[in-house]
């Protein structure tokens, strides 16, 4: 039995014959046949189950299924490649069955992935092709290559290089005129910290490429043609600390002991994975990092303990999605302490919200394994709106805070604030769910009258204002939530006496 599935249209037995046209068609390339499920598995999945279930994507197997059939005359020809090797290339590189050979950008990735699978790295490479591999460097930079784009690149080894950043040109242009200004290229640093690249770090960045033969050699040309002094004068607090961080890794990643570290090694360990996580690093930092095999989560080995108490919280207060449950952590944290045993603190809600923002962006940096993913899937953590979901969480924290969602216009999440009450009625159903959760107030302008009008129509059908919050009336989760604000805010001392009196008229307390 063929371990794939439709992804689209389930048991249809009809449908389901077009999954295997693909299978054939590889077997058809010469594609051996214990190659040819992680090939499809490469290429056309979307998902691989538990049980090895290879779940198609039906779009892609429709593409794949058109575009093998012109790359395989294309390779023969023009590539040089024997028509009984095309199996083995296509085996060693998959995602190439997805190249469409009359587009530019394609047709060049399938001549360098067949000039590499020919082995002909010590050849003169084609003035057109070498030309665009320099673009490609720059256009890596920029964030302009696609996931499927990258990986294909990286599969047949493509060397992107160490400190090749986006402003290459507008950076070798400064390192010029300082040249012609003071006579050498040795910059001093810059204490201040810019969240941009300056011209020190530039040039260290330029340094450490090169000794790592990792800098484009078109670069190593134009920057010898300058008299760029290799050898450097002045070294950062941030390389120095980066030298002494890759000082003690071996080439595999692990950790040499023993070893004497760097006074602030740890701090400074730290300071790099909450930059990471929070978006705030330097992109060829970043790189000089990764390049170290550099730990990025802080909470690893403790996967499976984090994922089981997440799972038990969330059967407590009965939320099905990640957000859902930092909600409700935090609507307790806004509840004087009643004597409950097992109340989350402050401290460690924080915690599991810092533990989800860290695997978001795991996932989105492709650094989770399968099996890591399908966990976080089961917890209801959603891949999609990363930045929605850490300004949402930073807006959980203001409200446990402030009693409120209602940021000043001098906070950094006014904006987003503004933005979600602008396009409320373009918000995903989720989104807007989530916002009525936590008391999110759609329209300033009466918005206390008109939430407590609400309060007393349901106290008059109900006969009290103890309103539930897990259930599934999205209008009663948005009063209840606006409910425990007040109280909050009352608690606090920040509603006037006209708000508490009407309050108390209808049986609210504190």
């Amino acid at each position: 039995e063929r371990p794939y599935a439709n992804a689209a249209t389930g048991k249809n037995g009809k449908a389901k014959s077009k999954y295997l046209e693909l299978e054939e068609a590889l077997l058809g390339l010469g594609v051996p046949q214990e190659d040819v499920t992680p090939v499809i598995s490469a290429t056309v999945a979307w998902r691989v189950t538990e049980g090895g279930l290879v779940l198609v994507d039906r779009r892609r197997r429709a593409k794949a299924l058109r575009r093998v059939k012109a790359l395989v005359p294309y390779v023969v020809e023009h590539c040089e490649v024997e028509r009984e090797r095309v199996g083995t290339l296509v085996a060693k590189v998959p995602l190439l069955i997805l190249c469409d050979v009359e587009d530019q950008w394609d047709r060049r990735a399938v001549q360098l992935a067949t000039r590499w699978f020919l082995e002909k790295g010590g050849e003169e490479v084609p003035s057109e092709l070498k030309r665009w591999t320099q673009t490609l460097r720059r256009h890596k930079a920029l964030g302009k290559l696609s996931t499927d784009q990258v990986n294909l690149l990286t599969s047949i080894g493509f060397d992107f290089g160490l400190g090749i950043t986006g402003e290459w040109e507008t950076m070798f242009d400064k390192l010029l005129d300082f040249i012609l200004e003071y006579g050498h290229s040795q910059v001093m640093p810059v204490n201040v910290y810019k969240r941009k690249l300056s011209l020190h770090e530039w040039t260290e960045l330029q340094r450490i490429a090169y000794a790592a033969g990792r800098l484009a050699p078109d670069h190593v040309e134009r920057l010898e043609s300058i008299n760029f002094d290799w050898k450097a004068r002045y070294i950062s607090r941030w390389l120095r600390f980066y030298q002494d961080y890759r000082s003690s890794r071996s080439q595999s990643g692990t950790v040499k002991l023993p070893m004497e570290p760097m006074p602030g090694r740890k701090f400074w360990r730290q300071k790099q994975q909450v930059l990471w996580y929070n978006n705030d690093i330097l992109p060829e930092r970043q790189t000089m990092l990764r390049e170290t095999s550099f730990g990025f989560n802080p909470y690893q080995g403790k996967f499976r303990e984090v994922t089981g108490v997440i799972a038990a919280l969330q059967g407590h207060y009965k939320a099905d999605t990640m957000l859902g449950l930092l909600v409700r952590l935090y609507d307790d944290l806004m509840v004087p302490e009643d004597g409950r045993a097992g109340k989350v603190e402050l401290y460690q809600a924080r915690q599991l919200a810092r533990w989800m923002k860290i695997h978001l962006a795991l996932g989105e940096a492709g650094m989770l394994t399968p099996a890591e993913r399908q966990q976080l899937e089961k917890l209801g953590v959603q891949w999609e709106g990363l930045e929605w979901q850490m300004n949402f969480e930073a807006l959980l924290k203001f409200r446990a805070i402030h009693g409120h969602c209602d940021v000043e216009k001098e906070h950094r999440l006014n904006p987003w604030v503004v933005n979600m009450r602008q396009n409320r009625h373009d918000l995903p159903f989720e989104y807007k769910a989530l916002l009525d959760m936590v008391g999110f107030t759609w329209e300033k302008r009466g918005a206390w009258s008109r939430m407590f009008a609400q309060l007393t129509a349901y106290r008059e059908e109900n006969g009290h204002v103890h309103i539930p919050r897990q259930g599934t009336n999205y209008l009663h989760n948005h009063l209840a939530a606006w409910l425990t604000n007040q109280r909050a805010l009352w608690r606090m001392g920040k509603l006037t006496g006209q708000q508490i009196s009407r309050l108390e008229a209808i049986g609210v307390v504190k």
